[in-house]
């Protein structure tokens, strides 16, 4: 596998995982602050990033975030 065609992959990846946190806050009538918080960051930019695709959340990120949103960790990777 070439390196543009993983990058390429990668970032539609990202983007799919961005979109999934996005629809569920939304869902919940959540800001991207008030989940900032719930999951113990202060900065809504970090949950801007991770909506956007420019943030590669971790594991123990994409947990905090399906508590956070009342959804399984699969969630997030439904439209990959």
């Amino acid at each position: 596998m070439d390196s543009l065609f993983r990058m390429e992959l990668m970032t539609k990846r990202l983007r799919s995982i961005g979109h999934a946190v996005a629809q569920a806050r939304i869902h919940n009538h959540l800001s991207q602050t008030t989940l900032a918080v719930m999951i113990g960051r202060s900065d809504h930019a970090y949950i801007s990033r991770i909506e956007c695709g420019k943030q590669a959340p971790s594991l123990d990120v994409l947990f905090d975030l399906a508590d956070a949103l009342e959804v399984e960790v699969k969630y997030f990777f439904t439209e990959i």
